[in-house]
């Protein structure tokens, strides 16, 4: 599929991580990663969240010292069942502190 006709301006990695979405005032919520890329996330939550809320995404992985910590904003949400939703996010990088990490962890799943 050419570039310009695809949604995302990155591609996206199948991934099964625990996470942590966290949003204010609610805190912390478990999740799980269910794709990864440089531009963004799809985690599966049980939280209910809104379309341009700023969270804050948390990933542990086996290849990283430290937990990757990602600002984002909620892009889209599909509910999957009673009290279930995919909710696709997109990583904000002003800061860019995330992006080695992340670069590293798409590695680490062999990204393309």
């Amino acid at each position: 599929m050419a570039a310009e006709r695809h949604f995302r301006a990155f591609a996206r990695r199948a991934v099964n991580l625990p996470a942590i979405v966290a949003t204010e005032p609610d805190g912390p919520k478990p999740a799980r990663l269910v794709d990864l890329g440089l531009g963004g996330a799809c985690v599966e939550v049980r939280t209910p969240l809104r379309v341009g809320l700023s969270v804050t995404v948390e990933v542990t992985a086996p290849n990283l010292w430290d937990p990757l910590i990602v600002p984002a904003k909620v892009a889209w949400i599909r509910t999957t069942g009673p009290g279930a939703s995919l909710v696709g996010l997109a990583f904000d990088h002003a800061g860019k502190a995330a992006l080695p990490a992340l670069v590293e962890l798409l590695a680490a799943y062999r990204y393309e």
